[in-house]
């Protein structure tokens, strides 16, 4: 009987061991030669709405195609309409075994709770490939729900007179959160 392996959608960050001896191939000349990258590495981009931020991870995928990397694309944005426009252009390859390496995880409904779990989630799948001896390409499309749930956690603590966090706190412990995240995925 086939076994389920159980990953925790709040795990650790985990720590880095081994040196970064291998470069993650992105697809874009241009990243490739100015940032490049490393296999246990995170780059975070940012940019305005419209500027091309998620054509480029999905390209970064979608060079995947001739290495050994597991892609995971966590779409909190936009939902099941542009996981299926992923997956129609992972199927569009030559190689069909890209589509095999791929796990899309996307929200159903437009809320800041499931925002946080779809980029959780992503984090986890990328570790459990990890944890099996793999490389994953975790690619989230926003970090608006660690916001937006850290900003609802204030608003409750606050509610029941405890100390002020979220937006009005210090930002330290903002900053961890976000970092612990960023170093899982």
């Amino acid at each position: 009987a086939p076994t389920s392996m159980e990953v925790p959608l709040f795990g650790a960050p985990p720590a880095q061991l081994d040196p970064i001896c291998r470069s993650l191939h992105v697809g874009a000349t241009a990243t490739d030669s100015l940032t490049p990258i490393g296999r246990g590495q995170s780059m975070l981009l940012f940019g305005e709405d419209g500027a091309g931020k998620t054509g480029l991870a999905l390209e970064t995928c979608l060079a995947q195609e001739t290495y050994d990397m597991h892609c995971v694309l966590a779409l909190s944005d936009g939902g099941a309409e542009r996981a299926n426009h992923a997956l129609a252009q992972l199927r569009r390859r030559r190689d069909n075994a890209l589509s095999e390496r791929c796990t899309i995880i996307a929200s159903i409904v437009d809320a800041p709770a499931e925002r946080l779990l779809v980029l959780v989630a992503g984090a986890a799948v990328g570790e459990s490939v990890r944890d099996a001896g793999g490389h994953a390409l975790v690619v989230v499309d926003e970090l608006r729900g660690l916001c937006e749930v850290w900003d609802a956690a204030g608003v409750a603590v606050r509610s029941i007179g405890g100390p002020a966090t979220g937006a009005a706190a210090d930002s330290a412990d903002q900053r961890v959160l976000y970092a612990g995240y960023l170093q899982r995925a």
